[in-house]
């Protein structure tokens, strides 16, 4: 059982390489309860320059704002960077948007999820998993997977800003990884990362007959993810 890289699109390739992109989650991961209050502005907000932004930044704004000593008022340098880069974000066309938003979920993700494998194992966004014969158990790209032979287990998550976009084929490919890791004696965790909240993405779940071991990662179980699910 082996981690290969997926065809996958160019364009969500180098959204996740972008500065606003990697500025973004990299606050998310410092400061994850911010997600929270973010999450509602990157799901609804979906054109360029978008009339509610504005009203949007001003709430997170007031929500962090604070007066100093001398009277002023201040708010942490993180969530002046988050509103700088968000401004910036939505300020680009319709398509860059589309993709560096579908990029912060994949990479938020990859941040939660590989700090805990070492060099001699696998995590990467867009892979797919293959035999021993190099033929596919997956077919299409797993968002966010690892696999570490030394500790035999598994993990492979689809990311969706909305869990509404979950299809089928995605929990039939999380299905084929757990499958397939238990004829190979591997344990394993698989999961839907989603901003929805966890309830919507259950029901998501639900309504497609996904099976109980396929988990939903929304905004209240996200930061279990920085720890091992078989611990």
């Amino acid at each position: 059982m082996k981690l290969v890289p997926a065809e996958g699109n160019l364009q969500l390739q180098r959204a996740l390489g972008h500065a606003y992109v990697t500025t973004l989650v990299d606050i998310f991961v410092k400061h994850f309860d911010i997600l929270m209050v973010v999450a509602d502005v990157l799901q609804t907000l979906v054109q360029p320059n978008p009339p509610d932004l504005r009203e949007k930044l001003e709430g997170i704004y007031n929500t962090y704002r604070d007066v100093d000593k001398e009277g002023n008022v201040v708010i942490p340098d993180h969530v002046g960077k988050l509103i700088e880069t968000l401004e910036k974000l939505y300020r680009q066309n319709d398509e860059i948007i589309t993709y560096q938003r579908g990029a912060i979920v994949e990479l938020l993700g990859h941040k939660l999820i590989c700090p805990r494998y070492g060099v001699n194992d696998s995590c990467s966004n867009s892979r797919r998993f293959v035999d021993e014969q190099g033929k596919d158990i997956t077919i299409q790209e797993m968002d966010v997977a690892a696999l570490s032979d030394s500790r035999r287990q598994v993990e492979a998550y689809e990311c969706k800003m909305r869990s509404n976009k979950l299809d089928r084929d995605d929990c039939e490919d999380l299905k084929e990884v757990v499958k397939a890791s238990k004829q190979r004696g591997y344990r394993a965790n698989v999961g839907v990362i989603s901003f929805d909240v966890d309830k919507i993405v259950r029901n998501k779940l639900r309504r497609l007959d996904a099976p109980n071991h396929i988990k939903p990662y929304g905004l209240e179980s996200l930061g279990k993810l920085q720890n091992s699910p078989f611990d």
